[in-house]
């Protein structure tokens, strides 16, 4: 059981940087965006 308790907040912090990348990446293609407007 013991094992079990500590996978748990591993996987929420692989989540978290999960999500964090897609935001990150997310924020890169709109601004790779804005840049081919103004060029």
């Amino acid at each position: 059981m013991g094992e079990v308790s500590l996978v748990i907040p591993v996987m929420n912090e692989e989540e978290k940087i999960v999500q964090c990348l897609e935001v990150v990446f997310d924020q890169f293609l709109k601004f790779n965006e804005v840049r081919k407007i103004n060029d």
